[in-house]
């Protein structure tokens, strides 16, 4: 079902393909070298229905219909109870520019 989804983005379709450069490379190329990341890893009980209208709100299918049918049977079939535990990790790239000497 990810798979599906994924191929309607264009970006996603360059990340797989591996022409568009990563973020660091477009960064190192300009003025703004000095590179931090910063990584959070964040766990918390989330229920299903929360998950559905969350894939709702970023409007990835023209049948919403048919969206909220697909995941409430695979989420019905990983998780019975109505609930799991999400983890996210989240990624941050800090760029700064480096400072011109005169």
């Amino acid at each position: 079902m990810t798979d599906r989804y994924a191929a309607l983005d264009p970006l996603q379709e360059r990340r797989q393909a591996g022409t568009r450069p990563s973020d660091e490379t477009i960064l190192l190329a300009s003025r703004f070298q000095n590179l931090e990341r910063l990584t959070l890893t964040t766990r918390d009980a989330v229920c299903t229905e929360s998950l559905i209208e969350r894939a709702l709100s970023h409007r990835i299918d023209k049948d919403p219909d048919r969206l909220v049918q697909e995941l409430t049977k695979f989420l019905e079939r990983i998780a019975p109870a109505g609930s799991l535990t999400e983890t996210v990790e989240w990624l941050v790239l800090i760029a700064r520019r480096i400072p011109v000497r005169i």
